[in-house]
């Protein structure tokens, strides 16, 4: 059973379970601060509670600099590549705490990157941000409801070429001097 301490015109609620770290939090409603807690009792017993703090207070900018740290250990070839892409993506969504972070911000970086720069580019950023996030929760202890998933853009970087001018001229000739020569 939690515990609900007045103070002042709030009440704090704070629960102590064993097997769970101590959980408060302080409401201007006594009413709010029990929906609160027996929600958050209930959760532990059934399983489903997930500790998120850690994930309230670090920045994605924080965690994209522990990933390159994370890739320089690794000793990953492209930290430049990796760097320069993490800058552009601290730029936009840097300043958001990891629990705000979800499938509707990416999406709307993803689309907001779209109209400036090719679809392969944006594929790359947004493959080291969610790296990013998948890493911190699997390895470095952040919990998330959910991690976000995106559909990534599309790339097609086919090409369609015509010879110019003098090109089949320049090749028929090649080709014949081959035969000429006696080479296959």
């Amino acid at each position: 059973m939690a515990t609900l301490i007045p103070s002042g015109s709030k009440t704090k609620a704070v629960i102590r379970k064993q097997g769970f770290p101590t959980k408060c939090k302080t409401f201007t409603k006594r009413s709010d601060a029990l929906v609160w807690a027996k929600k958050t009792e209930s959760e532990m017993e059934r399983g489903l509670y997930i500790d998120n703090t850690k994930a309230k207070f670090v920045t994605l900018e924080t965690l994209l600099d522990q990933y390159y740290q994370y890739c320089q250990s690794k000793q990953l070839k492209a930290l430049k590549f990796i760097k320069a892409h993490s800058r552009i993506i601290k730029r936009h969504l840097g300043q958001l705490k990891l629990v705000e972070v979800n499938s509707y911000q990416l999406a709307c970086y993803r689309d907001k990157r779209l109209e400036t720069v090719s679809a392969a580019t944006v594929k790359i950023e947004l493959g080291i941000a969610t790296r990013t996030i998948k890493l911190a929760v699997t390895e470095w202890g952040y919990r998330l409801n959910e991690t976000p998933s995106i559909e990534l853009p599309k790339v097609n970087n086919a090409r369609h070429r015509r010879l110019v001018r003098d090109e089949m001229s320049i090749i028929l000739k090649a080709i014949s001097n081959k035969r000429s020569q006696g080479v296959d």
